[in-house]
């Protein structure tokens, strides 16, 4: 007996194909959220590891050069001057730490410097109190600096 020729079907039709990209679409408009949530944890952390490092640098710092240093939270980063100095005196700074956010206290950005701490030639520091840090998805974290023995210690409310 003969067969008529069957059709050999080879590929995808384009109906096939344009379901599969409308899937992969809405499990990747699920999967970005929490993709772009990770990201903005990874850079919150990352600005907290490097504002603690350069505290703890700023100390050691003033211990080698035995002089005390200024350190401001500036619009962008975090400054270490000398200290004292002159009110109206630009100072260039020792040190410098690019942060990917600054904020007042306030929630606004940073127009104006504020002075977070003096780190003294002894290695240890004045401050105004602890350091707070908040990413804006309500994750929060303090730097707070032991005034006798200098370290740096961060605190998860």
């Amino acid at each position: 007996m003969i067969r008529p020729l069957q059709c050999l079907r080879r590929g995808m039709t384009l109906l096939e194909l344009m379901i599969v990209l409308i899937l992969l679409a809405a499990i990747g408009a699920l999967a970005l959220p929490a993709a772009t949530s990770v990201l903005d944890r990874a850079a919150f952390d990352s600005d907290v590891q490097r504002l603690r490092a350069a505290l703890v640098e700023c100390r050691v710092i003033a211990q080698r050069t035995g002089a005390s240093l200024e350190i401001t939270l500036e619009p962008g980063r975090l400054a270490a001057r000398p200290w004292p100095h002159e009110e109206d005196e630009a100072t260039d700074p020792i040190l410098t730490v690019q942060l990917m956010t600054t904020k007042g206290p306030d929630g606004e950005d940073l127009e104006e410097p504020i002075v977070l701490a003096v780190a003294l030639s002894d290695g240890t520091f004045i401050s105004n109190g602890p350091i707070g840090m908040e990413d804006g998805h309500g994750r929060s974290t303090q730097l707070l600096l032991d005034p006798l023995s200098g370290a740096v210690i961060e605190v998860m409310p």
